[in-house]
């Protein structure tokens, strides 16, 4: 009996307090619920011509039913369901559904489908208990269509921490920013936070929030950040909050949280990031994909991306979302939806278009800020001619449309290096991929220094490449002879849309073995 008296008591005391943290709560979703009808053994009556259905709620193990009705940790909770026809008589196979209106994420319900059919009697009962997710005021409502119409009552109760729990644990549950990364101090923007929040929760044995305990907070390195408050107190569901700022420079930093309550319980944070600072000028970089790009003489159109890398004092990459503005002096700048873009992982990039052409080399200014300064950087395209010009010998002041060298092997069968630069109209490289080759050479081994293949990216901007070309005569050369060989091969140079520039080269060997 005295058990008994303790059990009652100890749920008064519980329902008191949860009534205090909930009532603005209960306020809001109407107290305990009702329609026509009073309130009995805590539920409501609703009464229609086509008869009623009252709800009321007890504890499982037997415990009377009070107005406000708590539950927490391993409690549950009967709601019975009492239908009656407009006569007032019980009806029997019924079907009852039980639904929870509000707060239902709170509590848990069974049978899961929350529906049941009346007995003899007329009621119909389900079981509730907590879903151990935290604290809340909870509604149930029963429907059931006695004669002709579905007819519903509801109640509330409170699902919450007992007042006198233990706490058996500190769990670290969530973070603002969700990536734990913070910028350093003086480094935000749009998107960008220098501040970060922790949530921690205080738990008892069943999960359950537990409210009022206080907890310390402390940092487990000397790192540069800075605890706004180094304690705190859990709200009505176990839940307490911590500010973490960023000092000047990066680092890494965990928060411990400690319920200063007997027994102490503790637990550390996630891994803060305290990453990237202001751009600055020495690290404010902008690279063309192509700097010798086909654009002269034809390609009007085409698109060249050009981009930006920028990173802090520290050499980190700036952070995202930091903003760049471009600008060229030839051909034009295509962003989305401005000449600009925004960096991610410290880098950025946009188009750059060939079009109408009035500078053979085109260069494009690339601007950010930080807190105090505008930072400039640039970078050059060479607009590229489709069309080679040869020059031989290499220094040589105009190109050349064929070439002779019979004069270098006048009574010698030795090999001969000669030496060609390839440029576009402008004097500049050819574009990037070009190719250079020799084609049909006899009397003769003629092999390209670089080797036969592409032109690279080249930058800066250049007077063109230049190329070796060796020439061994073939066997049949001999100085005591008194007849000449004839030899002759082809310099090909075609650019990547497939302009072709062919030079034919001759050569005259003395003598023969015949």
């Amino acid at each position: 009996m005295g058990e008994d008296l303790i059990k009652v008591s100890w749920r008064k005391l519980a329902s008191a307090v949860l009534m205090t943290v909930f009532a603005l709560t209960l306020t809001a979703c109407g107290g305990g619920g009702g329609s026509p009808g009073g309130t009995t053994g805590g539920g409501t009556t609703t009464d229609t011509s086509n008869g009623s259905v009252e709800i009321a709620l007890t504890y499982t193990d037997g415990g009377a039913a009070y107005d406000d009705v708590a539950i927490s940790g391993t409690d549950s909770l009967r709601a019975t369901a009492t239908v009656r026809d407009e006569n007032g008589s019980a009806v029997p196979g019924v079907i009852v559904q039980f639904t929870l209106t509000s707060g239902e994420t709170y509590g848990t319900i069974s049978p899961s489908s929350g529906s049941t059919l009346t007995n003899a009697s007329g009621q119909a009962s389900v079981s509730f208990s907590s879903a151990g997710v935290g604290s809340s005021a909870v509604t149930v409502q029963a429907a059931a269509t006695p004669v002709a119409e579905e007819i519903t009552a509801s109640d509330n109760f409170l699902v919450g921490a007992n007042a006198s729990a233990t706490p058996v644990a500190m769990n670290f549950d969530s973070a603002v920013p969700d990536d734990l990364s913070i910028v350093i101090a003086g480094s935000g923007g749009n998107g960008r936070s220098e501040v970060a929040l922790l949530t921690f929760k205080v738990v008892d044995d069943s999960n359950q929030g537990i409210p009022d305990v206080d907890v310390d907070f402390s940092l487990n390195t000397n790192a540069p950040v800075t605890l706004v408050s180094t304690s705190g107190t859990t709200d009505a569901d176990g839940y307490v909050t911590v500010a973490v700022n960023s000092g000047d420079s990066p680092t890494t930093v965990r928060v411990i949280a400690t319920a200063s309550d007997t027994p102490a319980v503790s637990t550390m944070s996630d891994t803060i990031s305290v990453v990237t600072g202001q751009p600055v000028q020495a690290s404010f970089t902008l690279v063309p994909e192509i700097p010798n790009f086909e654009c002269w003489n034809d390609n009007i159109g085409a698109v060249n991306p050009v981009t930006a890398l920028l990173a802090d004092e520290n050499g980190d990459a700036v952070a995202d979302g930091t903003q760049v503005v471009f600008t060229t002096d030839g051909g034009a700048m295509v962003g989305t939806p401005d000449a600009m873009c925004t960096t991610v992982n410290g880098a950025c990039s946009i188009n750059w278009r060939c079009q109408k052409v009035f500078t053979p080399v085109a260069t494009i200014f690339a601007r950010a800020t930080n807190a105090t300064d505008t930072l400039t950087t640039s970078a050059q395209i060479h607009m590229a001619g489709s069309y080679a010009d040869i020059y031989y010998p290499s220094a040589a002041a105009s190109p050349v449309g064929s070439i002779d060298i019979s004069s270098e092997f006048v009574g010698s069968c030795s090999a001969y290096t000669m030496q060609i630069r390839v440029a576009d109209v402008n004097g500049g490289p050819m574009p990037y991929t070009t190719t250079v080759s020799i084609q049909s050479e006899n009397e003769a081994t003629v092999e390209l220094a670089p080797g036969e293949g592409e032109i690279p990216k080249i930058t800066p901007i250049s007077t063109g490449t230049n190329h070796s070309i060796l020439i061994e005569p073939s066997d049949k050369c001999d100085t005591a002879g008194l007849d000449t060989i004839n030899g002759r091969f082809y310099i090909v140079v075609e650019s990547p849309l497939g302009n072709t520039v062919v030079v034919p080269v001759t050569f005259d060997f003395a003598g023969t073995a015949d």
